[in-house]
């Protein structure tokens, strides 16, 4: 889940590019507390610990630590595997990863176009404040738009008030009539075997 206009903010490490104009989906305030050295740029197969890492730190934010299983070889397989299933950004100042976004693709049927769903935004807490989540959203928001997609989507705890505060300054909104769902663990088995009895109805 995450912590937390679509703007592309690219870069390199050697060359970490422009910063995103002000009036095109920024505060003037954030952009003047981003005025530092700052790249974000594709994961790649040797930074697969430090987002393994950077994920941890997230579900202790999130007081989930006791549910991250995350390990480096299955993330490795999930970004960069035959089929990938998600991509992830790094957010990165003075040689040092602060921060990172993890996204994949879904699709609408209703828009008939397909859409990008953020599964986590994490900034580490020295590092909170000077709009470098904000730029990693821009970024995804920029894939996006590039990509043809109709919706940028994302959840978040219902506690964090914060991060929905921030999310509604962006223009986001709640999609308050629908409810998420969720198998898991002996759950999702169970109705995966539910395949080998065809012609039984629900229970």
């Amino acid at each position: 889940m995450p912590f937390l206009g679509a703007v592309p903010f690219h870069g390199s490490e050697d060359n970490p590019g422009p910063l995103p104009a002000i009036g095109a989906g920024f505060e003037s305030d954030a952009l003047d507390e981003l005025a530092m050295p700052l790249t974000i740029r594709e994961a790649r197969p040797q930074d697969v610990g430090t987002l393994v890492d950077l994920i941890r730190a997230l579900s202790v934010y999130e007081r989930l630590e006791s549910e991250c299983q995350t390990d480096p070889k299955g993330l490795e397989e999930a970004l960069f595997g035959p089929r990938p299933f998600v991509e992830a950004l790094l957010a990165i100042t003075d040689g040092e990863p602060i921060g990172f976004a993890l996204y994949f693709q879904n699709f609408s049927t209703f828009l008939g176009r397909p859409g990008i769903y953020l599964e986590d935004l994490f900034v580490i807490p020295s590092h909170r404040g000077r709009g470098i989540g904000k730029a990693l959203l821009a970024e995804v928001a920029a894939r996006a738009v590039a990509r043809g997609c109709g919706r940028f989507e994302w959840s978040v705890l219902k506690w964090n008030e914060p991060a929905i505060q921030f999310y509604r300054s962006l223009g986001a909104v709640p999609m308050e009539e629908w409810q998420v769902y969720r198998l898991a663990g002996p759950r999702l088995k169970a109705l995966a075997a539910r395949q080998e009895r065809p012609g039984e109805g629900p229970s």
